[in-house]
């Protein structure tokens, strides 16, 4: 799966709202799941260096692994294998 990722931060009040939009206009029951993500890289910071990001994502018992290229104009070109 290719993904492109922008990404914003949000007030707390932002959120509640957004949060409070999404519910009402989809009809989608708000649930909290657990997320543990782990983050990749040697010692001499080589990801880092290349512009890239190797991360694990443990969602509900299923692990995901992503390799992020991060592009000039800070956007994210990544791609997410499970395993």
């Amino acid at each position: 799966m290719n993904e492109f990722e922008l990404k914003y931060m949000l007030t707390k009040h932002q959120f509640r709202c957004l949060r409070e939009f999404i519910k009402n206009y989809f009809k989608y029951q708000y649930e909290r799941t657990k997320q543990i993500n782990y983050y990749y890289d040697t010692q001499d910071r080589y990801y880092y260096k290349m512009n890239s990001t190797v991360r694990i994502r443990e969602k509900d018992g299923v692990l995901f692994g992503t390799v992020k290229k991060h592009l000039s104009d800070s956007s994210h070109h990544s791609e997410e294998i499970p395993f």
